[in-house]
């Protein structure tokens, strides 16, 4: 009874939110940001990242990994109260959900296979050319509105496109740069490079923040003063470097 009486007038006496124990959402499906080690622990850039922003703050970080569709809502009805996963800061995320400070820039670039070569990856030059990207995304948006003279191929996923890429029935993909390095380690992805130079600003979002709910200004703060330490210390850079051999912020 007393131990109960205790946590009902803790609750009560509680104005501001306890931000001790913070519950991340992420996919767990989007290497190397957010997947499972051959150990089955999840991990990534995400994971690390937000880990490292926990620590600073002597919280408790809680990762629930689940399908990219049920994030904003798990979010929206209180179930997590921030998201990992590669969320760009569009303006129509940002009617719904408030963001920290970026923590990386998606760039988005082309990549070929085998010996396709594009010197000239501008919409006159890919002319004709038969271009794969993930659908529903930034990246899709950007191909339909500006290579017009290209045909555009759309995939469930990334892994499908980048299938395609590399058994020939694709001249190039459109990705995020650092998602497409990461296929070029693989075995499928061998004879693959990136054609063309970065493609980042307004079409592909300004960065990518940890999603929040806009009433927990008190955790975008908190979180945000932890970031700026982990930049400024060194160990934001040393995270990166376990992925990528080239600066993504």
């Amino acid at each position: 009874g007393l131990a109960l009486f205790a946590l009902l007038w803790s609750v009560a006496a509680a104005p501001a939110a306890d931000w001790s124990t913070i519950r991340i959402g992420t996919e767990g499906a989007y290497k190397p940001f957010n997947y499972y080690d051959a150990a089955g622990k999840l991990t990534g850039l995400d994971v690390d990242v937000v880990q490292a922003l926990c620590d600073r703050l002597k919280a408790r970080c809680v990762f629930v990994a689940m399908q990219f569709d049920g994030l904003l809502p798990a979010l929206l009805d209180g179930k997590i109260d921030g998201v990992a996963t590669g969320w760009s800061m569009t303006e129509k995320r940002r009617k719904v959900v408030d963001f920290t400070d970026k923590y990386y820039t998606r760039y988005a670039r082309f990549m070929a296979c085998g010996d396709g070569s594009f010197p000239d990856t501008s919409p006159a030059g890919l002319k004709g050319k038969v271009i794969g990207t993930q659908g529903g995304t930034a990246n899709d948006d950007y191909l339909e509105a500006t290579y017009k003279g290209s045909e555009l191929r759309r995939f469930k996923s990334m892994d499908d496109a980048y299938a395609d890429l590399a058994a020939g029935r694709l001249d190039l993909v459109l990705s995020s740069e650092a998602s497409s390095y990461d296929f070029t380690r693989s075995e499928a992805g061998k004879g693959c490079r990136f054609a063309g130079e970065r493609l980042a600003g307004k079409p592909f979002g300004l960065g990518v923040g940890v999603g929040l709910r806009k009433a927990d200004t008190e955790l975008r703060d908190q979180l945000n003063g932890a970031l700026k330490q982990i930049i400024a210390d060194g160990t934001y850079d040393a995270i990166v470097k376990k992925y990528f051999p080239f600066s993504i912020y």
